[in-house]
């Protein structure tokens, strides 16, 4: 069974979590940009919007992290 088979049979919710976090991620600088774009981003807001991404990559990045400790490295 190759590593990629092991991690989706142990782990099948985590590639998911994963991708849910970036997406929810590349969202928020979509918002982001469009204010931008439309002059009408509060400085308080846009850092409240950053903090927010900030956090979101860090959540996906200790998911990937854990998977990563969780799986066996390849022969």
């Amino acid at each position: 069974m190759s590593g990629r088979q092991l991690e989706s049979r142990a782990f099948p919710g985590f590639p998911h979590r994963i991708l849910e976090r970036l997406t929810a991620a590349k969202a928020n600088v979509w918002m982001l940009r469009q204010r931008l774009r439309r002059g009408g981003l509060d400085p308080a807001a846009a850092e409240a919007h950053l903090d927010q991404i900030e956090v979101q990559v860090d959540e996906a990045a200790t998911l990937a992290a854990n998977l990563q400790a969780q799986i066996p490295p390849p022969p």
